[in-house]
C-alpha cells in the first residue's frame, strides 16, 4: 500500500492518474526469487478521483470613494474572493483605523464570491490624511470554497485610501472677544467676535448673541464674518 498526502497547492478537477512503479533499491521477488514484472495491470479508476488544496484568497479589497466623511456617513468596503465561497455566520469584521483609533466595520451582505463590510462614522472620529484598512478577522464565522478549504485572510491588493479622509469632530466657539472696559453711551457700539476652533462657511446673517443689559435681554445683531470668526 502507498500513500500521497496531498499538499496545500495541489489540484486536479479531471481525476488524477496512476503513471508507473518504481522500485528504485526496493526488490520485490516471489519465492523462486523471479522479480516483479512492474507493468500497472487493472488499474482501478481515477477519473472522479479530483484534488483541490487551492485555498480561496482574497483577490482584492475596495474602498470607499476619495473625499470626507462626517458623522452618520458609511464607509463600505468589498473584500473579493479568489472563488466562489460558502460563507457561514455573520459575525466576521473588517479591521480598520481612523486616525490613531482602531475601528472595525461590521458585515453588511455577501455575493458568491465577495462580503461587504460597513463602518458608521461617529461623531469625533477624525483622519486627515486617509484611513488604513488592516486586517480581516473571521470570529466564528466561516469562509469556504466547494472542497471545504478555508480562506486565507491575507489582505491582497486593498484600494488606496489616502484621501479617504473623515471629520467629524464639529467646530467649537474657542473663544469671544467683548467690547474694551469703559462706560457706553447712546449710539455707541458694543461689538463682540465669536471665534470657531476652525475655519467654517457661514449661511445666512440673521444669527444673533443674545446679551443682558441692566436687567434687560438684548440681541446683538450679525456685522460681518472671517473664515473663522463672527462679529
Amino acid at each position: 500500500t502507498y500513500r500521497y498526502t496531498v499538499q496545500a497547492g495541489d489540484l486536479d478537477t479531471n481525476g488524477i492518474a496512476v503513471d508507473s512503479l518504481s522500485l528504485n533499491t526496493t526488490t520485490i521477488q516471489d519465492t523462486a526469487t523471479n522479480t516483479l514484472n512492474t507493468t500497472l495491470n487493472s488499474v482501478g479508476s481515477t477519473a472522479n478521483v479530483n484534488v483541490d488544496a487551492i485555498v480561496p484568497a482574497i483577490s482584492s479589497v475596495s474602498v470607499p470613494a476619495d473625499g470626507t466623511y462626517v458623522a452618520a456617513n458609511n464607509l463600505d468596503f468589498t473584500v473579493n474572493f479568489s472563488e466562489n465561497v460558502t460563507v457561514t455566520g455573520t459575525d466576521s469584521v473588517l479591521n480598520i483605523t481612523i486616525g490613531s483609533s482602531a475601528k472595525t466595520a461590521a458585515y453588511l451582505s455577501k455575493t458568491a464570491s465577495s462580503i461587504t463590510y460597513r463602518y458608521t462614522v461617529q461623531a469625533g472620529d477624525s483622519d486627515t490624511n486617509g484611513i488604513s484598512v488592516d486586517s480581516l478577522s473571521l470570529n466564528t464565522s466561516t469562509v469556504k470554497d466547494a472542497a471545504n478549504n478555508s480562506l486565507d485572510t491575507t489582505l491582497n491588493n486593498v484600494g488606496s485610501t489616502a484621501n479617504v479622509n473623515v471629520d467629524a469632530v464639529a467646530p467649537t466657539i474657542s473663544s469671544v472677544s467683548v467690547p474694551a472696559d469703559g462706560t457706553y453711551v447712546a449710539t455707541n457700539n458694543l461689538d463682540f467676535t465669536v471665534n470657531f476652533s476652525e475655519n467654517v462657511t457661514v449661511t445666512g446673517t440673521d444669527s444673533a448673541l443674545n446679551i443682558t443689559i441692566g436687567s434687560f435681554s438684548k440681541t446683538a445683531a450679525y456685522l460681518s464674518k472671517t473664515a473663522s470668526s463672527i462679529t
